[in-house]
């Protein structure tokens, strides 16, 4: 059984069988609140899928304007 700190590691960083990550799941969903809650607990956004693309491209191919403008801001803050 993993520990709590694994499966939170898991969640965070962990992706499916094409690199997706929960962050760039929840983008696609265009779920702004899951997205908050994961890039405030150290989800990476600058993680990339097996297609080469990162949080920030996904958002802004799926025209979710509102959490790209979070990434943005918070890779303009070193964040």
């Amino acid at each position: 059984m993993l520990n709590i700190d694994q499966k939170r590691e898991d969640v965070l960083y962990g992706s499916d069988n094409d690199g997706n990550t929960m962050l760039m799941d929840a983008i696609r969903d265009k779920n702004f609140e899951l997205c908050c809650l994961l890039l405030m607990h150290y989800a990476d956004p600058t993680q990339k899928n097996d297609c080469g693309q990162d949080a920030l491209a996904i958002a802004e191919e799926c025209g979710f304007e509102e959490i790209s403008f979070v990434i943005r801001d918070m890779q303009a803050n070193g964040l």
